[in-house]
């Protein structure tokens, strides 16, 4: 049983216990303190990726060696993210990427540059629109199944990792992920780079790494002239604090794109059925 539906079990007790055991202005009291909780839970269940909350998300990886792991969504971007691919290339680091598959299907070229180099492609839905974590049941694996055909379409490979935009899940994320054969990959350094400067981001990163840390930076939404350069600085510094650099799948243990042994037996229908049922003007209805 997930959290959400602990929490909600237990409060539901809760609230019936006020119910038969109050009377008067103490039981609407006590039942909106019940409610006021309920909301409360259910919004940081939202919003706050490593609760767990409604379905299981890798944050951290394994903590016992001093490496971490970067990470980079929202592209491919064809100013960025050729100039980033420089940048690791030349501190020889392998990345993980969760570009949006609406941009994979623009920029093919860059995923399969991303692929070659040997960096991990991953899920961040087809479109990442702010009403991505309000979609419910097949329009969730819809949209999800659609940017997963995007990405195979080009490298021939299904990911095995999901990250949801801006990190916010809802009830049915856990069983529309299961379906689709998807883990959930979240973070535990978020330095908001598409909104500080280098210098704070650098220093936010620094603060917070630890063993295991999964670092999330943007190849897409900020200056090109300054980007190579922070992540070069960035990368200099983390060496020098004595961290390496792993993959995803080393630090998670978990294979990052899916095997006929590993996936799901009704994936590829649900796949296939989601692209099909999409179209190419896929709706949020």
């Amino acid at each position: 049983m997930s959290r959400f539906y602990t929490a909600t079990f237990l409060l539901v007790l809760a609230g019936l216990g006020i119910g038969f055991g109050l009377e008067g202005p103490f039981r609407w009291f006590g039942l909106g303190l019940v409610l006021s909780a309920y909301i409360v839970i259910f919004f940081l269940g939202v919003s706050k990726l490593k609760l767990n909350f409604f379905v299981k998300a890798i944050c951290r990886g394994e903590p016992s060696a001093k490496r971490v792991t970067l990470t980079f969504d929202d592209g491919p971007d064809p100013v960025m993210t050729p100039m980033l691919l420089d940048v690791l290339k030349r501190h020889d680091i392998e990345a993980g990427f969760f570009p949006i598959g609406r941009k994979a299907e623009e920029h093919p070229e860059l995923i399969r540059q991303i692929d070659q180099e040997g960096h991990i492609l991953g899920n961040h839905t087809f479109r990442h629109v702010w009403w991505t974590n309000f979609m419910v049941g097949s329009v969730l694996r819809r949209e999800v199944g659609r940017a997963q055909k995007a990405i195979e379409d080009i490298v021939g490979k299904v990911p095995a990792y999901f990250r949801p935009p801006m990190g916010l899940t809802n009830p049915h994320h856990k069983s529309g992920l299961r379906k689709l054969g998807l883990s959930v990959i979240g973070w535990d350094v978020r330095p908001y780079d598409t909104v500080f400067s280098s210098e704070k981001v650098a220093n936010r990163v620094l603060n917070k790494i630890r063993n295991g840390s999964i670092i999330l930076l943007h190849d897409a939404g900020k200056d090109p002239k300054n980007f190579p350069a922070l992540v070069d600085d960035l990368v200099t510094k983390i060496k020098e604090r004595r961290f390496t650099f792993s993959g995803l799948s080393e630090l998670t243990g978990i294979g990052p794109y899916q095997t006929k042994s590993t996936m799901p037996a009704e994936k590829s229908a649900t796949i296939s059925r989601a692209w099909h049922e999409s179209g190419p003007g896929c709706g949020w209805g």
